[in-house]
């Protein structure tokens, strides 16, 4: 069966790759489409997800198109019957998802081997993503091996920011910091409750020492439901900008990229800023299969900070055990091997 699909394979033109869940997820999908267009120039690459995720997609001239189901009264099953796509990849399997295109009859349909709707795919990945020590985005490049039988490298493709985007941010920050030039760091402390989260508080306790020892400014984002957070975090670092749910998601993109450093839980605006080359340190628990070697982000400029591993078992998640002046050292020896010098703006 391998041979017969790896065989086709080279005859598709359009290809899809469904990823309807969150922006780190997506992002960490995002290799595929390097992958992809590495093997043939000619694959029409498309990529179908929610619509929560368009601005990151907006950003990536690499991918030809992308298809919201959010935007369509039947979903995916519109997108399939208006597009015809010769084979789709499903990095995270999702029972409806895989149905509505075994019952389009798409050719191709790639997916895990290990549900119990798998022979919904006539092309099955035999990989235990939670067993085993892969990052997530080598498990998603590892799709496109395995039906090709060829190596790629894990890398991301480049973003592009949107320009009035970036202006706005631009005013945004002569407004905050009251100068035409600004040098500032990123204190993310939510995470929508995708991760296990690091104390706010602490998160403002950081901000203050990375201030202190380096002469960077500090905003602190997240979103409208995070606002407590921010403001939390806040009380610890009164100088620290604050910014939470005054922005949609290409501005916040757009101020990621202009910041010296993010600091934040495994969430998406950690893989965003490494995604945009911006230093980051993640706060991340132990435990394999939601650990940073699953879940860390795509780049060398990164310091991951875990929980000390000590004989209790039940505390290695326990974020609460990181302590802030361990994270404030790493945090300014990540900026000071980026070459940034203390400075007073």
């Amino acid at each position: 069966m391998k041979f017969r699909y790896k065989s086709k394979f080279e005859e598709v033109k359009k290809i899809g790759v469904v990823r309807t869940d969150r922006i780190g997820d997506m992002i960490l999908t995002l290799p595929m489409l390097t992958a992809i267009k590495e093997l043939k120039s000619g694959y029409e690459v498309s990529f179908i997800a929610r619509k929560y995720v368009k601005p990151v997609l907006d950003c990536i001239e690499l991918l030809d198109s992308a298809f919201y189901i959010d935007d369509y009264e039947k979903g995916l099953k519109d997108i399939l019957k208006a597009q015809k796509f010769d084979c789709l990849f499903f990095p995270h399997p999702v029972l409806n998802e895989a149905y509505t295109a075994f019952a389009s009859g798409v050719p191709i349909r790639v997916g895990s081997g290990y549900r119990w709707y798998s022979f919904l795919y006539n092309f099955r990945i035999y990989e235990h993503r939670k067993k085993l020590s892969k990052h997530e985005a080598e498990h998603n490049v590892s799709m496109i091996t395995a039906i090709t039988g060829i190596d790629f490298e894990v890398k991301l493709p480049k973003f592009k920011l949107n320009q009035e985007s970036l202006n706005f941010v631009d005013s945004l920050l002569k407004e905050l910091f009251g100068q035409e030039e600004y040098k500032f760091i990123i204190i993310h402390p939510g995470s929508g409750g995708s991760a296990f989260e690091w104390q706010a508080e602490k998160f403002g306790h950081l901000a203050s020492l990375i201030m202190k020892n380096t002469g960077l400014s500090a905003i602190i984002t997240g979103t409208e439901n995070e606002k407590p957070k921010c403001l939390s975090a806040q009380n610890f670092c009164p100088e620290a900008k604050i910014l939470c749910g005054e922005l949609n998601l290409m501005q916040f993109i757009a101020l990621i990229s202009k910041a010296k450093l993010l600091v934040a839980n495994s969430t998406g605006a950690l893989h965003i800023a490494a995604a945009l080359d911006v230093p980051v340190v993640g706060l991340y628990p132990n435990t394999l299969h939601i650990s940073a070697k699953r879940w860390g982000p795509l780049t060398k400029k990164s310091v991951i900070i875990t929980p000390p591993i000590e004989n209790d078992k039940s505390t290695i998640d326990d974020m609460s055990l990181i302590k802030v002046e361990d994270v404030a050292v790493q945090a300014i020896g990540l900026l000071k091997s980026m070459g940034l010098e203390k400075s007073s703006g």
